[in-house]
């Protein structure tokens, strides 16, 4: 039906928008959020809107919505590398607002949710908060 594809045509502006338009990126992740049923991609919809609010520097709107994507997120293996983008996320708000043990808590946190590969940005962000 025509109900499920919707969601997917909101997310997709708003991730067209998400390195022009923050406001509108905003306005289409949330429109998708009213249009998801049982979407499991309802975590990717608060990941993008974490990481506009994040671009327009307003950091308590932007770790809300990080913090729902963390919640929401599936648990399989492919999502792992999302997860470590959500959780690296949080560790630079965190650092950004000079709460130090947070971020490093976050970094920490990603680091063991990413592969090897994955881990040498995860620890340069960590090293940059000492």
């Amino acid at each position: 039906s025509n109900e499920s594809i919707e969601p997917e045509l909101e997310i997709n502006k708003a991730k067209s928008f998400l390195s022009s338009n923050y406001d509108s990126a905003i306005y289409y992740a949330k429109k998708s959020l009213s249009t998801e049923k049982e979407n499991k991609d309802k975590y990717y919809s608060r990941y993008i809107l974490g990481s506009a609010y994040l671009r327009k520097k307003d950091y308590s709107s932007a770790a809300s919505n990080f913090l729902i994507a963390n919640e929401l997120i599936p648990k399989e293996k492919e999502y792992e590398q999302a997860k470590a983008n959500i959780l690296a996320n949080l560790g630079l708000i965190a650092k950004s607002s000079l709460a130090y043990e947070h971020a490093i808590e976050y970094y920490n946190e990603a680091l063991q949710t990413v592969s090897t590969e994955e881990k040498a940005g995860v620890l340069y962000n960590l090293g940059n908060v000492y």
